[in-house]
């Protein structure tokens, strides 16, 4: 069975996931809920054609913020989603456990996911990114809680990275550091938006 229709049958339709697809380009039903990814080039924003990536399955699903948030409650539940189980609760238990680091005192791998430890809390979670877009899904299992965000221009990398940075527990010179990264971004970010509404060059 291919990869794309056993995705399908055993995790997009039980967790009631209807707009999201690992297939490429997008089907026909799929493709008028399409975000267009954007580049910035010559002093202006140039949407891009459908990104079709090279190394599918990895990187290739197509998937709107409401079906990831079925998908991380699936996974804060350990399998269940409404009276629909995915995985057995030991099986996704297994799948969120560390099984692999590169040394004890550092944050390791799980089946799937990254380890990281955040204000002394422990996240699962794990990004994506292609040339236009970049997302993060991160999970805090004992407290259920789940976050997903998505970009669709390079500008949204940083943004992505200062959420998941940003909330650290920093020196107060890393604090001082990391707000006027945070500064400069959103100015850049704003700076790019007025120009390309005035349409001149930036």
């Amino acid at each position: 069975m291919p990869f794309d229709q056993y995705i399908e049958q055993r995790l997009l339709q039980p967790l009631n996931m209807q707009h999201s697809t690992f297939r490429q380009p997008l089907p026909a039903n799929l493709a008028h809920n399409i975000s267009q990814g954007y580049t910035f080039a010559d002093g202006k924003y140039r949407a891009d054609p459908f990104e079709v990536v090279q190394i599918a399955p990895a990187g290739s699903m197509s998937a709107t913020a409401t079906d990831m948030a079925n998908y991380m409650i699936a996974q804060l539940r350990y399998g269940r989603f409404g009276n629909t189980r995915i995985l057995q609760e030991k099986t996704a238990q297994d799948m969120q456990q560390e099984h692999f680091s590169n040394d004890p005192h550092l944050l390791g791998l799980d089946y799937g996911f990254y380890n990281d430890q955040i204000n002394n809390l422990r996240v699962v979670e794990h990004g994506g990114d292609t040339v236009l877009f970049h997302s993060l899904m991160a999970l805090l299992i004992p407290q259920h809680v789940g976050l997903f965000v998505s970009f669709n221009s390079a500008a949204g990398n940083s943004v992505r990275n200062i959420i998941l940075w940003g909330t650290r527990p920093w020196k107060l010179s890393q604090r001082i550091y990391y707000t006027l990264l945070t500064l400069a971004a959103i100015a850049f970010v704003i700076d790019l938006a007025y120009w390309n509404l005035l349409k001149f060059p930036a």
